[in-house]
């Protein structure tokens, strides 16, 4: 069973295209919870995006890579890598990349190259993009189809109400989920299959019943065949006596054949002499109306005067050509001529460009000069033009101009500055002063608040010392109160224990002081060696961010590191590693495209070879049609052979015809000389040697042999226009023979080699595609692995670089460490510094809590105070009070008495 370990979002939706978020899938369940845009709708559309490769809904692809616009950038590259499980428990990490590109108003989204790397039996094997459909590859591995994905697993919240859609639509979800499409296909695929074998069915039953009827017909025609060929056996026995009785005729007939042929042969080259003849003659009479002077001299003149001709054409066509290869070089030389011209012309036509600039240029310096000179009061400048040795001087006034100004703008620059210090300092003073008045008004303000608030307590007091005598018993009850929140502040013991805080404090501030002036003099001891101190600071710092920038580059390649040299580490052979990684990469892909090219070289070949070899089959398929169609023509549907023996046997018949013919007319002239000799009346019939019984028998047989004799020449001319016809088939059945020769040599040994050759050069070729296929796998991995870590190089490069300047830093900072005395090791003056701040925060801080601590102590006493002083008040308030009401009473008992 597949399951889901692991996966990394980098610059999809919302997430950074910076920093990859990571996000690690629990077993046997993983709850993904969080406020609405926070990104959970996004990792199921990343989840679905790598099991299936479709883009999330109404996305259009734009949508699903970060913003560029957003990220700042001109482009963005957004990258998610999932790692699970296939269903047979091995791990698998899968690798796809989105870019977004920015181009003016429009946001362009490409899918870059996926790819899928596995792990089986311990064995890494990594699979591009290129060389596989990653979408139907990841539904193999997860075990699950398309439809389950997209409608169940990984089904989006904009389609999760499928379930509640129309009954078709319902229908086609369910039937993708279940896989129903392919049955649907496969019963309709067998009912089409069933309707066509019906119907082959029925054409068979009717071709069945043509069969039947030819069987019926070969039947009849093997018996008549058999028949026939009874007949025939008797017809040749018969033919045998018969060519014995006719061998001696033939052997005359031959004797007469070649006499025969020999006077053709001569009559044929008689005829083609005279036709020889003619056309000379007719030659001759056609080259003597075309000539017109006719020269009657001996041929040997004739010859000479030819001979002379031919020499003197010789020499005029010397002469010619010696005229042409002048001609030709004057040609040559007038081009070059003209081209030389068009170049002065050229040159020419450029030189008075740039006379007329160059007298622009003039017209305007001289302008210049006299602008420049009206506003610098130059003398002798007051109108153009000017000669060199005028610009000359114009230039010297210029200089010693622009030196015045310089001078002077110096000179006023120092009285600018005198004056400013002298008035910064009336300012700095005024400052101060104005300080020191504020300061005065400011302690003034102060003690005329304070008399005035003495001015109030003291008409309060006279306001209260003037108070009706009702006064006296609050009073003492005042004094009551006040004595005994004397009572309770001086029993209460808060003085001692403020004492005792402060004491403390005052301990710890001591010691804190202490430090504070060991660090100060560790601080003096540092500046002391403040230059290897810093230096060693610097050192410091630089390795941090030396360690800093190794930790980065470690973290960027970190899985393909492992992927690649199956190693996370920071091992100090990484770039070594690496290197002899790309150096035998380098070396696998040289072998392999030199193998390719080998094998598509080959290939090349053998393509060319099959192509020869296809073409020389084809014509010698081309040859066997031809030479069968003209057998069949000569043939007919006849077997050669048999219809070469059946001419041969109908020549012969003809031949023996023709020879029975010669003999009957001699035959029957004798016997016809003999019937009217006188002595057949003796001798009787010279065949049969029978007796006739009258001259009438004689008259009749002699009648009847003579109506023959006539008959003959008929039947010789028709047995010559046969023979003649059938000897013609027969010469041209012979003419034949080479070409059924060849037909029979094609047909059973040089297509049947050719086709053999044809099929073992196809099959090398197939052989040869698989290994080029097979090795274009390979190279596209090899690449993949190869591109994979070059880009790695120049960081991994750099770890080593980086690691190398540690190794130095760490000596050099050893060194400087022990150059700092007085300095505790492994302390900055940045660190020193910063416990300075510490301990005087702290110690301030002390201060402060003494402070405190002493405020409320004073503020204590002198609540004490101001009760003690309060109760004394109220005792002199209460005697004077006492004394007034004496004395108020003593005023009424005088008034009373008087």
């Amino acid at each position: 069973m597949s399951s889901l370990e692991k996966m990394k979002i980098q610059g999809i939706r919302s997430y950074s295209h910076s920093e990859p978020s990571i996000i690690e899938f629990q077993k046997p369940l993983t709850l993904i919870v969080g406020p609405n845009g926070a990104g959970k709708t996004s990792v199921i559309e990343c989840l679905n995006y790598m099991a299936t490769g479709d883009m999330p809904p109404g996305s259009k692809g734009n949508l699903f890579v970060h913003d560029p616009k957003i990220a700042g950038e001109m482009e963005v590259r957004g990258q998610i890598k999932l790692k699970f499980r296939d269903v047979t428990g091995n791990p698998i990490v899968v690798t796809r990349t989105l870019v977004s590109e920015q181009k003016g108003k429009m946001v362009r989204t490409r899918t870059m190259e996926g790819n899928i790397m596995r792990e089986v039996h311990g064995e890494r094997q990594s699979l591009s993009s290129k060389c596989a459909d990653i979408n139907r590859e990841m539904i193999s591995f997860l075990g699950v189809s398309k439809a389950v994905l997209d409608n169940v697993i990984f089904c989006h919240q904009e389609e999760s109400n499928w379930p509640l859609s129309e009954g078709k639509v319902l229908k086609q979800k369910f039937d993708d989920i279940f896989a129903a499409t392919r049955y649907i296909k496969a019963l309709d695929a067998i009912r089409k299959f069933r309707q066509e074998q019906t119907q082959t069915v029925k054409e068979y039953a009717i071709e069945l019943n043509h069969l039947k009827a030819n069987k019926e017909k070969a039947e009849q025609i093997s018996d008549e065949l058999t028949q026939t060929q009874g007949k025939v056996s008797a017809t040749k026995d018969k033919v045998r006596e018969l060519n014995e009785k006719l061998k001696p005729v033939e052997v005359k007939l031959t004797d007469l054949q070649s006499i025969a042929s020999d006077v053709v042969r001569l009559e044929r080259k008689l005829e083609s002499l005279s036709t020889e003849r003619r056309q000379l003659s007719k030659v001759e009479t056609d080259l003597e109306d075309k000539i017109i002077n006719l020269f009657n001299g001996p041929v040997e003149e004739l010859h000479k005067i030819f001979a002379d001709f031919q020499q003197k054409v010789v020499e005029k066509e010397n002469s010619l050509r010696r005229d042409e290869g002048k001609l030709q070089r004057l040609g040559q030389d007038q081009q070059s001529l003209s081209a030389e011209a068009n170049q002065l012309h050229v040159e020419g036509g450029r030189l008075q460009q740039e006379a007329h600039r160059h007298k622009v240029n003039v017209s305007d310096r001289d302008k210049a000069i006299v602008d420049l000179a009206n506003v610098h009061n130059f003398r002798g400048f007051e109108k153009g033009p000017f000669s060199s040795d005028s610009v000359v001087q114009f230039l010297e006034e210029m200089r010693r101009k622009y030196k015045n100004v310089i001078d002077d703008t110096k000179k006023k620059r120092g009285i600018f500055e005198e004056t400013l210090n002298t008035l910064q300092k009336k300012i700095d003073d005024m400052k101060k002063t104005q300080a020191q008045c504020e300061e005065t008004i400011r302690l003034k303000n102060n003690f005329m608040r304070e008399n005035l608030q003495k001015l109030r307590q003291i008409g309060q007091e006279l306001s209260r010392v003037d108070a009706s005598a009702n006064r006296l018993k609050s009073l003492e009850s005042e004094l009551q109160k006040a004595e005994k929140a004397l009572g309770d502040a001086q029993e209460g013991g808060s003085l001692g224990m403020l004492a005792r805080e402060i004491d403390e404090l005052q301990s710890e501030k001591r010691k804190i002081d202490n430090e504070l002036r060991q660090l100060r003099e560790e601080q003096q001891a540092m500046h002391m060696q403040s230059k290897t101190q810093a230096e060693w600071d610097m050192k410091t710092k630089e390795k941090r961010t030396k360690e800093n920038a190794i930790q980065q580059i470690m973290d960027l390649h970190e899985d393909d590191l492992k992927t690649t040299l199956g190693t996370r580490g920071t091992s100090e052979s990484l770039h070594t590693r690496l290197v002899e990684h790309l150096r035998v990469k380098e070396k696998e892909l040289k072998e392999t495209r030199n193998k390719l090219q080998n094998l598509k070289q080959e290939l090349s070949s053998k393509q060319t070879r099959k192509r020869m070899i296809a073409e020389d089959l084809k014509g010698k398929e081309n040859r066997v049609q031809e030479r069968r169609r003209q057998i069949t023509e000569a043939c007919g549907e006849n077997d050669y052979n048999t219809t070469k023996e059946l001419i041969k046997n109908n020549i012969d018949s003809l031949q023996d015809e023709r020879g029975i013919i010669g003999s009957l007319e001699k035959i029957y002239s004798k016997y016809v000389s003999k019937l009217e000799s006188s002595e057949v009346h003796r001798s009787g019939c010279p065949l049969c040697h029978r007796t006739f019984n009258s001259n009438n028998e004689i008259a009749d047989l002699v009648s009847e042999l003579k109506n023959k004799i006539h008959t003959l020449p008929d039947r010789r001319e028709a047995n010559e226009g046969s023979l003649k016809k059938e000897q013609k088939r027969y010469d041209h059945i012979l003419q034949l023979a080479p070409a059924k020769e060849m037909l029979e040599s094609l047909e059973k040994h040089e297509i049947p080699e050719v086709r053999s050759k044809l099929d073992a050069i196809t099959s090398e070729e197939q052989s040869i595609k698989d290994d080029i296929t097979e090795l274009e796998d390979l190279l596209s991995i090899t690449e993949s692995e190869e591109q994979s870590a070059r880009k790695m190089e120049p960081d991994i490069r750099m770890l080593a670089k980086h690691k190398g300047e540690l190794r130095e830093l760490d000596r050099s900072i050893s060194l400087l460490q022990s150059k700092i005395h007085g300095v505790a090791r492994g302390r900055t003056m940045q660190s020193v510094s910063s416990e300075i701040i510490e301990k005087q925060d702290k110690s301030d801080s002390l201060n402060t809590s003494i402070d405190r601590k002493r405020t409320q102590l004073s503020r204590l006493q002198q609540q004490l105070n101001e009760l003690e002083t309060d109760v004394h008040e109220l005792k002199s308030q209460k005697v004077f009070k006492l004394v007034i009401a004496k004395a108020l009473y003593g005023t009424g008992e005088l008034e009373t008495t008087r």
